[in-house]
């Protein structure tokens, strides 16, 4: 992928710089981003922050990339989830609380 418009920031007119796979991942992280804010939003919820700890690992072989699709799909057949969500602490109270909902307490 080249840039070649002479207003592009130099960072992203060489190609050599600009990998592709890294760019599709930053993609996704940013359509799961919106994704969720848009979410929150509509539900009314005060999002005071977001942070993603985005990882790709993109498979260059298709019988590779076929092979990973299909745990993935299963993965989601069982309802499962790749992260496992963490039980919080007792007393603690959880990251999603608004400025409201504290002031509330």
């Amino acid at each position: 992928m080249k840039v070649t418009d002479a207003l592009a920031p130099a960072a992203y007119r060489d190609s050599a710089r600009l990998d592709p796979l890294k760019s599709f991942v930053a993609t996704v992280a940013s359509a799961h981003m919106l994704s969720w804010l848009h979410v929150a939003f509509s539900h009314g919820a005060e999002v005071e922050s977001y942070l993603d700890m985005a990882e790709g690992v993109l498979a260059k072989l298709p019988e590779t990339r076929a092979e990973r699709i299909t745990r993935f799909v299963a993965l989601c057949a069982r309802h499962e989830t790749i992260h496992p969500r963490r039980k919080p602490k007792s007393g603690t109270r959880s990251r999603g609380t608004s400025k409201k909902a504290r002031a509330k307490e």
